[in-house]
């Protein structure tokens, strides 16, 4: 992504943009009616493509990913990096027998080893603890995990300037984790307990039908158009901070606003629990698609006797090598299961990354937002800098580790 347009990097890496094939091809392609088809128009793109024909690397990742990394694998020998956020089997084809192969492609293109030359080698890694386990359970693979940093956002901020005093809170529903009937009646509870000394004025993005900004009115909603229109600049210069509520264990959402340096409030993970229950009861698919089963149900092979090539910090195979163990990493009973739905979310970034702010009612956010003066939520913001930057000195090792490895053949 160039957050700037085409640009070269003192580093001497360039970035370009390729606006062919359209942001429709690359969502369209893991739906194709067989694989082979898929194959075939991604393989004429590849050899139509200049941009494609000329690039030393290849980067793969979000959520269409990790059907579409596997593709990308089957027509390019380029070196790839491949950073997985979604099930091993989300958008694959339905047939077991395809998946079948398809997870046991994973398993080889995965597998650390070395070539005398960068043609065709991968690196793959994860954001997620959940998904390292489920990836383990499923393939017997161990990813390395490597946090998001979305600095894409922080590029947005230049040149932007905070207003003398933010008095906003946004509540971002760029998801559906509150369905429209509920968050209709949370904002009519909002507009019925906020007084009007309240030093902050509450904005809902993404909900249509809402009353705007008025006078004297504290709980409105952003208007089509902003919504779809908010810049990170215009996010960083308006809110003091941000309250979501989340659909899934991970989120770009999240990782946005913490790049951003927003303090973000999020429920407790009792109350987090009972939400996602409502979700994964009330249909299939989307949201909370990690924990699903029918994303998550498809093991390779038994490996319950491969050793570990690393200790990742969380008892390794001795914490997996039991059907319970297993359980809410394969979407087993986990819907029906208010432990293991538990388990899953105690370990999702929004769990463990510090200065994020938990509440357990509305009454209990509006206390604890009440407290704080903007130079307080400013602090906040800082601190979620610096440990950002604290886990950089990290990630980039990593990333500085994978080039070399991807694009230096002596190595």
């Amino acid at each position: 992504v160039c957050p700037t347009g085409n640009r070269a990097y003192e580093d001497g890496f360039e970035c370009f943009i390729s606006e062919t094939p359209s942001d429709k091809f690359w969502m369209d392609i893991t739906s194709f009616s067989s694989i082979q088809k898929a194959i075939s128009v991604l393989g004429g793109v590849f050899w139509l493509n200049e941009f494609l024909q000329e690039v030393d690397c290849l980067v793969c990742g979000g959520g269409h990913a990790p059907t579409l990394c596997l593709l990308l694998r089957m027509v390019s020998d380029r070196p790839m990096f491949l950073n997985l956020q979604a099930s091993l089997t989300f958008r694959m084809p339905t047939d077991l027998d395809v998946r079948s192969l398809l997870v046991n492609y994973f398993r080889q293109l995965a597998q650390p080893g070395y070539h005398a030359q960068p043609t065709g080698r991968t690196v793959v890694s994860t954001s997620l603890i959940f998904f390292q386990r489920q990836y383990w359970v499923q393939t017997g693979i161990l990813l390395p995990i490597v946090r998001n940093h979305n600095w894409y956002a922080r590029e947005g901020l230049r040149g932007s300037k905070p207003t003398v005093e933010k008095h906003e809170v946004l509540f971002w529903q760029n998801h559906i984790s509150l369905r429209a009937p509920f968050a209709l009646i949370l904002w009519r509870l909002m507009s019925q307990t906020l007084t009007k000394d309240f030093q902050y004025n509450f904005v809902f993005k993404n909900m249509a039908k809402l009353p705007q900004a008025g006078k004297g009115r504290k709980v409105y909603g952003l208007n089509e158009i902003e919504s779809a229109t908010l810049s990170y600049a215009t996010m960083s210069e308006r809110f003091v901070a941000a309250v979501l509520f989340p659909h899934d264990l991970g989120m770009i959402s999240f990782d946005d606003l913490y790049a951003l340096g927003i303090p973000i409030y999020l429920p407790t993970n009792e109350l987090i629990v009972s939400m996602a229950t409502a979700h994964l009861l009330g249909g299939r698919n989307y949201p909370w698609y990690m924990l699903r089963e029918e994303h998550a149900d498809h093991s390779a092979f038994a490996f319950a006797e491969r050793p570990m090539p690393w200790e990742p910090g969380w008892n390794g195979v001795g914490a997996l090598n039991t059907t319970a163990g297993k359980a809410v990493y394969l979407g087993h009973g986990v819907k029906d299961n208010p432990e293991l739905l538990a388990k899953a979310i105690s370990i999702s970034n929004f769990a463990l990354l510090p200065h994020v702010s938990r509440f357990r009612s509305i009454a209990g956010l509006l206390r604890g937002l009440g407290k704080l003066s903007p130079e307080d939520f400013a602090a906040i913001g800082k601190a979620m800098e610096k440990s950002s930057l604290e886990a950089w000195e990290t990630t980039s090792e990593f990333y500085q580790s994978s080039l070399s490895f991807l694009l230096d053949p002596t190595r």
